[in-house]
């Protein structure tokens, strides 16, 4: 399915109205799925019945009141025409605001997007690079020890060469780095994926 959402260009057309190209995604993901599971018609699978059905499996407390309520789209003003690579920042970044608030009190404190600027591209790169940080240096990530292993290599960078750690040239090196990791049958370590050159990126 991955490779087919790849190779849908339409989905990213902006001369097909929105709900063609859902309608053109929806089609193309029955047609993929059927290749997997013959027997299962993603047209027929109705995510709001599977939703309630998993309330029911983990006896979730609330389930009863949450089949009586009525799914409605939130409207926000810094929903995006044409990002189509930052849904994961905006997700995490939904998660971390909401505070169980009504919905009209929720400050996400994200700005809107703008063709004549690039103020909201701006605030998610740095909330990527904060995200990233957390992540890379939290308790729970193994290769915590070697993150910070590679920080002294990293200060004596002058700002030019750490503003060359963003070429393309390192965006392939993190995806052989990411493919390596998927095809060794042990349990990939850092030590095994690091690259040839030494380089005090992860």
């Amino acid at each position: 399915m991955f490779s087919y959402l790849s190779q849908s260009n339409y989905v990213l057309d902006e001369e097909i109205c929105v709900d063609k190209r859902l309608k053109m995604f929806y089609n193309g993901m029955n047609e993929n799925l059927l290749k997997f599971h013959p027997h299962i018609d993603f047209q027929q699978i109705d995510i709001d019945v599977l939703f309630k059905l998993y309330l029911d499996y983990v006896k979730h407390p609330k389930r009863s009141q949450m089949k009586c309520v009525q799914p409605v789209k939130f409207i926000m003003e810094h929903m995006t025409q044409s990002n189509y690579t930052d849904c994961g920042i905006f997700l995490m970044r939904h998660m971390e605001t909401y505070k169980g608030e009504e919905l009209e009190d929720w400050d996400v404190n994200l700005k809107v997007e703008d063709p004549d600027t690039d103020d909201q591209q701006v605030q998610l790169d740095d909330l990527r690079r904060k995200y990233a940080t957390k992540i890379l240096t939290s308790d729970l990530n193994n290769l915590k020890p070697t993150v910070y292993s590679y920080l002294p290599k990293y200060d004596e960078l002058t700002v030019e060469e750490k503003m060359e750690l963003d070429t393309d040239k390192h965006f392939d090196r993190m995806q052989r780095r990411i493919s390596l990791a998927f095809t060794n049958t042990g349990d990939a370590t850092l030590s095994q994926i690091s690259p040839a050159d030494d380089s005090p990126m992860l």
